[in-house]
């Protein structure tokens, strides 16, 4: 999982699938504005442009899911080599609370043992182990991600959420989810979007990288102000 060590090549990743959309985007555009020409030179039902419109709720829907998987796989590479009494409360609890929910022997009635056991592992196991742990929360999610999922996300952390000013564009953002989630399920075709242009689905890719781009710089500032660590006084 080494390609999450480093943020910025987190976020080249993203630009290059966000520059493949835009390609994907300009090609539609054409087909789009000469499919009547196109339908006198190749025999193709029009419906295959709505089908391949849809594909591209699925790619954003990529970049979304993406994104906060490798956005929270590099906060655990953050921790490396720092020691967990001298993290936040808030981050300790998210720490333990994803020990218990991915350990079986957990499970039990006895708290006194629970707390010993829990001790341990943070002592013996966690040093070891980060980055394992940094899948735990997405595991959960997956595709499940909208605007509120990724505020619930960076407040378990304790990183600030997403800008507020984006607030408008959230119910366009969290539309992709349920058009990916309703193609994935077959709860729709995918030649059912065909009131769906090209140009609107521009827009939804410039509401995308907004959301993504805060996201990524709610991470960074916590990265670099070292916002992981309990406050001292």
């Amino acid at each position: 999982m080494n390609e999450y060590r480093s943020l910025d090549k987190i976020l080249r990743t993203t630009k290059n699938r966000f520059w493949e959309i835009a390609k994907y985007l300009n090609f539609l555009e054409q087909l789009e504005s000469k499919q009547n020409l196109i339908k006198k030179t190749i025999k193709v039902d029009v419906d295959v442009i709505t089908i391949q419109k849809s594909t591209l709720f699925l790619m954003l829907y990529n970049i979304i899911e993406y994104s906060v998987y490798a956005g929270v796989y590099h906060i655990y590479y953050c921790l490396e080599n720092k020691n967990f009494n001298k993290l936040s409360s808030k981050l300790k609890e998210r720490i333990v609370s994803d020990l218990i929910e991915s350990r079986e022997r957990y499970k039990t009635q006895d708290i006194v043992w629970l707390i010993k056991k829990i001790e341990f592992d943070i002592n013996h196991i966690w040093p070891n182990c980060k980055k394992k742990k940094g899948a735990a929360l997405v595991k959960k999610i997956k595709g499940n991600v909208d605007a509120e999922v990724i505020n619930k996300v960076l407040d378990s952390y304790g990183i600030d959420n997403l800008s507020p000013i984006m607030k408008p564009d959230w119910q366009r953002f969290n539309d992709i989810k349920k058009k990916r989630n309703d193609l994935t399920h077959g709860s729709i075709s995918f030649s059912d979007l065909r009131d769906t242009t090209v140009q609107e689905i521009k827009h939804v890719k410039q509401v995308v990288e907004g959301v993504i781009n805060d996201f990524f710089l709610k991470i960074r500032r916590y990265k670099l102000e070292k916002k992981y660590l309990e406050l001292t006084t």
